[in-house]
């Protein structure tokens, strides 16, 4: 019989600070239209397996939190592999680390330490409240993402592709106790980049959530964001990608409630509830190349931060699956795009591949995206203080990866 419990917890900072994922985002928030959270889903199974899948409204957790997260969970009495540190991606939450370089992110000590605090707290007492459920598998179509990659003369700019097909499934796996809704992790691939003000938010999927939860009182949902390093959200003028204001971001988060709900409501039982916690890691090598058209003050940090980090010549891509019975979640640390999560499901059937969990080392592209350039392979390597750029061939060490851990 499988056990779940809940928990969420407000972490919005005590003052504001400076958002991550945009540099023209220089100083502190200018306030907020509403707060950011913790949510925490705890899970064990008939024979004491455990596990906890934390997601929270951040851009991602910072290398510079795993540590900290490391210290709180061993205060509790767990483990690493016990728990897995996911993020929606948003744009409009609080850096929570210093390991890239500043226009890209900032984080403040004091409330890198809250955050660990308070997702320990969360962690006991999702455990605390936890109860049998059956879990239920649903899906849908959800055609709100476009793929952002186009050649133009040559050169590949960020604007909407519409001849590439986009990855539009969203998945719900949902945990019920009789009748009620306990929780439900939506999985879905797009970019949580719809806002760009200066305004602490949660962009798209905390509308989601909400409008998910409004659906089935008393229950809890957490957003899982998807193998989005290709795609955003499908807002465009012209044949460029544009932000929305907070009513376009409601209407977009609404919409995609809206999916969320129907695949919850069409789900059916899984099979099994044995949970199963696997992990591995794979070194991507890193092509000694500087050539990235930048501005002077961030190739000054870019050389700065790379120093820092010693030169290394290649990063490392960590992988953790969390089975649950026949269903797999795959999450790595990193930005990937969803050539690797098609590879996943073909791999394991119904397999959702989550970036931004467990810490982060970049965008992570397959070897056409290398060969043709572009930001994610070329021009984020600054921002991530990479020594260089990914070397062709990482295709396939990423494949060997997530055959590995899915084996």
């Amino acid at each position: 019989m499988l056990e779940c419990g809940v928990a969420k917890a407000v972490i919005t900072p005590d003052k504001p600070v400076r958002m991550a994922g945009y540099a023209d985002r220089k100083g502190p928030y200018d306030g907020k239209y509403e707060d950011i959270f913790l949510r925490a889903l705890y899970l064990k199974d008939g024979w004491g397996k455990r596990c906890v899948v934390i997601s929270a409204d951040l851009i991602w957790w910072n290398p510079d939190m795993m540590p900290l997260l490391e210290r709180e969970l061993e205060s509790i009495g767990y483990r690493m592999n016990e728990v897995v540190f996911t993020a929606t991606h948003t744009h409009s939450g609080p850096g929570n680390g210093n390991a890239f370089i500043p226009p890209l992110e900032t984080g403040d000590p004091e409330y890198m330490e809250k955050l660990a605090r308070i997702a320990s707290s969360a962690i006991i007492e999702a455990e605390d409240n936890a109860e049998s459920v059956q879990m239920k598998i649903g899906k849908s179509n959800a055609p709100l993402n476009a793929d952002r990659r186009v050649i133009v003369d040559g050169t590949v700019q960020m604007k909407p592709n519409y001849s590439a097909v986009p990855d539009t499934l969203m998945t719900a796996i949902s945990f019920w106790s009789g009748s009620n809704l306990k929780a439900a992790l939506i999985h879905y691939p797009c970019h949580a980049n719809l806002a760009h003000e200066n305004m602490l938010q949660r962009d798209y999927p905390g509308i989601l959530e909400d409008y998910a939860e409004d659906a089935f009182p008393g229950s809890m949902v957490l957003f899982l964001q998807g193998a989005t390093g290709d795609m955003r959200p499908n807002s465009v003028l012209g044949d460029k990608f544009v932000p929305g204001d907070r009513e376009k971001v409601i209407a977009f988060g609404k919409e995609a409630g809206f999916h969320a709900v129907s695949a919850i409501r069409k789900s059916i039982a899984a099979s099994g509830d044995a949970i199963t916690i696997t992990s591995a890691s794979a070194e991507l090598p890193v092509t000694d190349d500087y050539s990235v058209s930048i501005d002077d003050d961030t190739r000054a940090f870019w050389d700065e931060w790379v120093e820092k980090k010693g030169r290394p010549q290649s990063e490392t891509l960590t992988a953790k699956r969390i089975s649950i019975g026949s269903q797999d979640m795959l999450f790595v640390n990193a930005e990937i795009v969803r050539s690797y999560a098609q590879y996943a499901r073909e791999l394991s059937h119904g397999c959702i591949l989550s970036g931004y969990s467990d810490g982060m080392i970049g965008y992570i592209p397959n070897d056409r995206q290398i060969e043709e350039g572009g930001y994610e392979p070329v021009g984020s390597a600054p921002y991530f203080a990479i020594a260089g750029r990914f070397a062709a061939g990482t295709e396939a060490t990423v494949r060997n990866l997530i055959k590995e851990v899915l084996s």
